[in-house]
Formats: C-alpha cells, structure tokens, sequence
C-alpha cells in the first residue's frame, strides 16, 4: 500500500487550527471583559438575583463551551503534526530497512520497492 500524504497541505491546516484556537481564546478573553455585574438587571426584590443567576449560569456554560473549542483545536493542531511526524518517520526507516536488505543480498534491487 502506497499512502501519500502532503505535509505542507497539512501543516497549513494544522496553522488553521492553531488560528481558531486562538480566535476562541480572544472571544473567551472578550467574554470575560464584559460579563456584566449582579446589579445589572436592577433591583427587583425576589427577582433580580435569579434572572442574574439564569443569565451568569449561561454565560458560564458558553464561556465553557468556548474554553474547550479552543483545547480541540490546539488537540488538532498537535495530532495532524504527529501524523506527519510520523509518517515522515515510518518512511525514513522503511527506505532504511529496504536498503539494508539490499545489501545483504549483494545489492540486488528489490522491483517495485522505493523506486
């Protein structure tokens, strides 16, 4: 089996995600600047503090949401690299071990085999 990757494709994929992560850590950071405070929805006796607790529970949740989109996309980042990494690797020790058995078999080429 002959599987061809293209690392340059796929490192300009891997920047992408880099970027993304760091789009939703500059939209996390802009969350946390502007969370308005408890006072913020007035003072309404029994009321006010539970519709700020149902808006800073959800802003929570999103502020969450947002946090862990930018951990997968550094996780992307990473795993793609590795791909690469390692089937650079894999096809590095392969034409070794080719080459070696060809000169234990006094250089007879083996057809079809990395040429």
């Amino acid at each position: 089996m002959n599987l061809h990757i293209d690392p340059d494709k796929m490192e300009t994929f891997a920047k992408s995600s880099d970027q993304r992560q760091k789009d939703f850590n500059t939209q996390a950071t802009k969350m946390k600047e502007t969370q308005l405070p408890e006072d913020a929805f007035g003072r309404i006796p029994f009321f006010s503090h539970h519709l700020y607790s149902i808006y800073n529970d959800h802003v929570k949740v999103c502020l969450d949401g947002i946090e862990s989109a930018a951990t997968v996309m550094t996780g992307i980042a990473n795993g793609v690299r590795a791909v690469v990494a390692n089937h650079e690797a894999g096809d590095a020790a392969m034409k070794t071990d080719l080459q070696a058995m060809e000169d234990a078999m006094g250089n007879t080429k083996i057809k079809g085999m990395g040429q």
